[in-house]
């Protein structure tokens, strides 16, 4: 859960640090700095889920699950993008949340 949850997340700020998707979501243009701090925090999450799915599931199914859990979040993210582009931003911050939660419960 955890995994995905930060792995959609991730995927989220990759697509709004793209000029195209931010303009389309947020009806803004991107600024550099922003664009930068968005990649920055996709690439934290992405290695905080890889993290976490070691330590939960071992070395030898964890770096498996993180990979299923990077796929399956990048599609839900492109169907975000395709049929509900103004949810994404609220819908990503929801994952964070609630994969931090389980995060921490575990």
């Amino acid at each position: 859960m955890t995994a995905f949850a930060w792995s959609l997340a991730a995927w989220a700020a990759l697509a709004l640090a793209m000029d195209r998707h931010h303009e389309t979501v947020l009806a803004r243009v991107l600024p550099p700095a922003r664009g930068r701090r968005l990649r920055w925090l996709a690439g934290g999450l992405l290695l905080a889920a890889l993290a976490h799915a070691v330590a939960m599931q071992g070395v030898s199914f964890g770096p498996l699950l993180w990979s299923a859990s990077v796929v399956t979040s990048g599609l839900a993210t492109v169907l975000l993008l395709t049929w509900w582009p103004e949810r994404l931003p609220a819908l990503a911050a929801l994952a964070w949340l609630a994969g931090t939660a389980a995060a921490l419960v575990s």
